[in-house]
């Protein structure tokens, strides 16, 4: 079993590293991308225009994770719901790169306006992982939290 495990962590490994990173802009310009995509209201296009087709999400309010097209505009329809705006704005980000992928982390704060008017601000944590396509540079994976009221604030060193 162990020698199993081996030889098919070693394949995934081998084939991470035929993935590119992306640019730092390339990145940037991936989560702007995005952000206007959930702010469209539209769950298709939230769920697809950014993502590779296999991505994986663990959306902000999510239980569960999802790595299919189906499963993320699920996710988006539960999030978008009735709301009548939504938008993000990014707080903080830290991109490193890989040899086969970038990694965006750090705060964000999504703005929402629901069906009544009210606006809710929701300050969450997200990582991304991004790699470069054929179409560009796209998430693989996505993973955001609501960010507790009685979060523990870290000392910066």
């Amino acid at each position: 079993m162990k020698k199993l495990l081996y030889i098919g962590s070693s394949v995934l490994f081998a084939a991470s590293l035929s993935a590119a990173p992306c640019t730092d802009d390339a990145v940037k310009a991936t989560l702007n991308s995005w952000v206007n995509s959930v702010g469209s209201l539209n769950p298709v296009t939230a769920a697809t225009t950014a993502y590779t087709d296999t991505a994986t999400l663990m959306g902000t309010v999510a239980r569960d994770s999802v790595a299919s097209v189906a499963g993320r505009e699920d996710y988006f329809k539960y999030f978008i719901g009735t709301n009548k705006k939504m938008g993000a704005e990014w707080n903080t980000m830290r991109i490193v790169n890989n040899p086969g992928s970038s990694i965006a982390s750090g705060i964000y704060t999504f703005s929402i306006t629901n069906a009544q008017g009210q606006v809710n601000n929701i300050e969450a944590r997200y990582t991304f992982a991004l790699e470069e396509t054929a179409n560009g540079c796209k998430i693989t994976e996505h993973h955001s939290s609501a960010i507790p009221a009685n979060a523990f604030v870290a000392r910066v060193k």
